[in-house]
């Protein structure tokens, strides 16, 4: 039976489809009016910035990015509500520590505020006072001038919830640093059980340290997970299905202990920084996390064990050109020394490709 198709390299296809298309046509300048059924010879760029003034991409509150730094769940942030910005207006009103401004999207953000929280992560107390349960980094949910209408939009889920949310459809990618109990591993395994039927590219984004977040001077000495025993020692937790937390359970379970032995082990936050707002606050003597998060409310750290944090993200997204600005920067040198200067991340392998394409038992 004669051959239905031919099977060329990629260079070879590009040169059989330029060799029909010709010499490109010359470059003409002509009127906006005439330019339709046209195809542009190069850019055009606006020498205008766009937008003229930082803005808002979500509903919810400007606010200072330090006065929700620890909020959650369990210990929010209070703030009080000192006005309105209405969509189209300029702003009349500055933020000041300890207040909020409510916005629209798209509202021009007041001075004083430098990150936007989502109404979602929010509670109004009374009219003028409310209640905020994430921490917001600086710039968060804000699109600066100049900038595209592109943007980051997250949320603290937890690793297990990240890719579940992967395979709802309801993300573009999601960070991971799961703990295969029975293989050691991180993240593939749980990837194969809960992706199965998903293509997926795997990159490393950096190895980091975990370890006991402790009160200042460390006065009661804890210096290894088998302190969490004592009797004199009250422990804070992750939730379940974070990362944090299992790596906590496989360690505990290897050490041959029962949770049950450790007060506060049930006690759940949903963040490193909640995590080190509950030592910080004295209702807790340790709890396990980076240290990053030590430092951001300056608190000691012991550096006890390594991980690997992933990002998972479908075929289907990886290289377009939403995800493109993003994993360019990852991969950039200056996003590496950036990192590795906050403490207790190695980026020796950010960016590398764990896994591309396909079953993610290959």
């Amino acid at each position: 039976m004669a051959e239905l198709f031919q099977v060329v390299t990629p260079a070879e296809a590009l040169q059989r489809l330029f060799s029909h298309l010709g010499d490109p046509l010359p470059q003409e300048d002509v009127p906006v009016q005439g330019s339709l059924g046209r195809v542009l010879a190069a850019d055009v760029s606006s020498p205008i910035e766009l937008p003229t003034f930082p803005r808002s991409n979500m509903d919810g509150y400007a606010v200072r990015a330090q006065d929700t730094f620890g909020a959650s769940d369990g210990l929010p942030a209070y703030l009080k509500v000192s006005g309105e910005v209405p969509m189209g207006r300029a702003p009349v009103i500055r933020v000041r520590p300890g207040e909020a401004v409510r916005v629209a999207t798209g509202a021009m953000i007041p001075d004083g505020a430098d990150a936007v929280v989502i109404v979602e992560q929010t509670q109004e107390v009374d009219p003028t006072t409310i209640e905020v349960y994430r921490p917001v980094a600086s710039g968060g949910n804000v699109v600066q001038i100049g900038e595209s209408d592109l943007y980051l939009a997250s949320t603290n889920a937890g690793s297990l919830a990240g890719l579940l949310a992967l395979k709802r459809g309801e993300a573009h990618m999601a960070g991971s640093h799961l703990l295969d109990e029975e293989t050691g591993e991180y993240n593939l395994p749980h990837v194969r059980r809960l992706l199965p039927d998903e293509k997926v590219v795997v990159l490393t984004l950096v190895h980091r340290e975990q370890g006991p977040i402790l009160p200042t001077g460390n006065p009661k000495g804890i210096t290894s997970l088998a302190d969490l025993t004592r009797q004199d020692v009250v422990f804070v937790n992750r939730q379940k299905g974070a990362g944090t937390r299992m790596l906590l359970d496989y360690k505990v379970k290897e050490l041959g202990v029962d949770p049950a032995n450790i007060a506060g082990y049930d006690r759940e936050e949903y963040t490193h920084l909640a995590v080190a707002a509950a030592v910080k606050a004295g209702v807790a003597d340790v709890g396990l996390g980076i240290l990053g998060a030590a430092r951001a409310l300056g608190l000691d750290f012991v550096p006890l064990l390594k991980e690997r944090y992933d990002l998972i993200i479908p075929e289907v997204h990886y290289g377009n050109r939403l995800l493109g600005p993003l994993l360019d920067l990852v991969r950039s040198e200056a996003f590496k020394t950036e990192v590795a200067g906050l403490g207790g991340y190695d980026t020796s392998e950010t960016g590398r490709l764990v896994h591309s394409r396909g079953d993610p038992s290959r």
